[in-house]
């Protein structure tokens, strides 16, 4: 007897299959947090971590609020409230936070004893309720009067089929029941194969990728595998700008700064979990769009790249034109240190000289990125990163 609820509201296009959930008998919790049994995306909060219960008693599902802003049953204007289960019946509909569903329970009645028998008329439904028809609606004349005064003990199973005789009715037992529980259990089944495979064919296409690849049965695998590969790659996007921001900070180059909107979640955000949040849930100007944000995201790693190997190739320029012989030979000969090795030929002069300017140098490095090189390096980032953005501006309006 399990109950289905189903999102009705305008989240059941972004949710798709996650916006139907199938409790069984076990019950289960509803909420923003991840370790609900129905976990409902819930950005601005209007939902608790732990909104709801469901449970099963007594042949029935009742709802349990455990919520601050309360869930609405049908049209009610007051919520459930705390401490006060309610029953859930076929149709019902539920209002949390933003959130609208619909109620579905498969009514398969298991009241009784196990031996019992339940008589439905050929016409008549098998989960209407029986005992429609009054006793005087029985023939009973038609039964023996004259029972003995110690009945046959299977009288009682010949009583039976005197009656369904009569009343063109059938038995339902317990076999009845059992296998009309496996029928709904085998549908419920099915219905969740076929959400996956829809979910797996929308995540396929939008890859690019033909869904006819997947083998069939394993959607579920496939879907987790997306999953993750999405968090190690946004993982991964979120660790190289981190670097390429330590870079531009160490050089004192321009940063990201934050703006009233339009900001990059991937830029800003701590960690994979909030910059995934931003992305999936993406709400209002404060951030880019989730295909924005990775595309600006891309473009900028890709110019950064870039623009390093110009500003090394600059830098290394600048420390070669450093030890250029003419300039050096002009230096020695003004005069450096001329006083002390006033006596030496001027080859062995020079070479001296060269080993002190070598030196000097060396120290100068080891200690921190040379001044002039390091202004000569970033200088030369800047220009790189102005020229590729002149070139997609000239790409995107080519007039």
């Amino acid at each position: 007897m399990p109950l289905t609820l189903r999102i009705i509201s305008s989240q059941k296009e972004v949710l798709g299959p996650e916006g139907i959930h199938v409790f069984s008998v076990h019950g289960g919790t509803i909420g923003r947090s991840p370790d609900n049994d129905w976990v409902l995306p819930d950005p601005e909060r209007y939902l608790s971590a732990h909104h709801a219960a469901i449970d099963y008693q007594n042949g029935a599902y009742f709802l349990s609020d455990k919520s601050t802003n309360g869930v609405f049953v049908n049209e009610a204007d007051q919520p459930v409230g705390r401490g006060a289960p309610i029953r859930l019946y076929d149709g019902d509909r539920l209002r949390m936070g933003q959130y609208e569903c619909e109620v579905s329970i498969l009514n398969v009645s298991l009241e009784g004893k196990k031996d019992s028998a339940v008589f439905v008329a050929e016409d008549q439904d098998e989960n209407d309720l029986p005992g429609e028809k009054r006793p005087s609606d029985l023939n009973v004349e038609l039964l023996d009067a004259a029972a003995p005064r110690h009945p046959d003990p299977n009288e009682d199973f010949s009583v039976i089929e005197d009656v369904q005789a009569m009343t063109g009715t059938r038995v339902i037992g317990e076999e009845d029941i059992e296998d009309e529980e496996d029928d709904i259990t085998q549908e419920v089944a099915q219905l969740e194969r076929d959400s996956l495979a829809e979910a797996a064919r929308l995540v396929f296409e939008a890859a690019g990728i033909d869904p006819r690849k997947i083998p069939q049965g394993r959607e579920q695998q496939f879907l987790l595998t997306a999953g993750r590969m999405l968090r190690l790659c946004i993982g991964g996007l979120l660790d190289v700008l981190r670097a390429r921001a330590k870079i531009k900070g160490d050089l004192d180059l321009d940063q990201t700064g934050v703006k009233p909107s339009e900001n990059n979640p991937l830029k800003f955000a701590p960690d994979v979990d909030q910059a995934l949040d931003a992305l999936l849930f993406y709400r209002g100007i404060e951030y880019l769009p989730p295909m924005d944000a990775l595309e600006e995201a891309y473009v900028d790693l890709q110019a950064h790249e870039r623009a390093l190997v110009a500003a090394m190739k600059a830098a290394f320029d600048e420390q070669l034109a450093s030890f250029d012989p003419d300039t050096l030979e002009e230096r020695f000969s003004k005069g450096l240190r001329r006083g002390a090795l006033k006596g030496l030929s001027n080859p062995a002069k020079y070479w001296d000289l060269y080993r002190e300017h070598y030196d000097l140098t060396e120290k100068r490095s080891e200690r921190s990125f040379d001044e002039v090189t390091a202004r000569v390096f970033a200088k030369a980032y800047e220009a790189e990163i102005r020229r590729l953005a002149k070139l997609r501006a000239a790409r995107r309006d080519p007039d």
